[in-house]
């Protein structure tokens, strides 16, 4: 398709009548299809631009989600030795109970002792 200035100057040349309403109309049209054609460059643009930060933040979202499955790992590693240390402190404070009632007993037996040696 020819542009408005392109049948202007085939016109021109040749010499030939020109139906200046029609090339008026044509003008005109050119002008819009400039117009539109500048929007969709924009609108491309625009669109690219979306896409590089749809981009960006899936890779973020995929950086937050790595760093989360780390945390819960670890979180999940800490959770067993926390349970590990529970247990080792149940078997400790038996231990020391049972100490206490022998050293209570040991007590006793010694204030009987005393008591026999007076």
């Amino acid at each position: 398709m020819k542009t408005y200035e392109e049948i202007t100057k085939i016109l021109v040349d040749k010499r030939l009548p020109a139906p200046w309403f029609l090339l008026d109309e044509l003008q005109e049209r050119d002008k819009v299809i400039k117009e539109l054609q500048e929007k969709a460059h924009r609108w491309e643009k625009a669109f690219d631009n979306a896409d590089k930060q749809y981009l960006k933040k899936e890779k973020e979202a995929a950086e937050l989600r790595r760093m989360i499955e780390r945390r819960d790992e670890r979180m999940t590693e800490k959770d067993a030795t926390i349970k590990e240390l529970q247990a080792e402190i149940k078997v400790v404070k038996k231990a020391i109970e049972a100490a206490g009632k022998v050293i209570n007993q040991k007590g006793a037996q010694i204030c009987e002792l005393k008591e026999q040696l007076d």
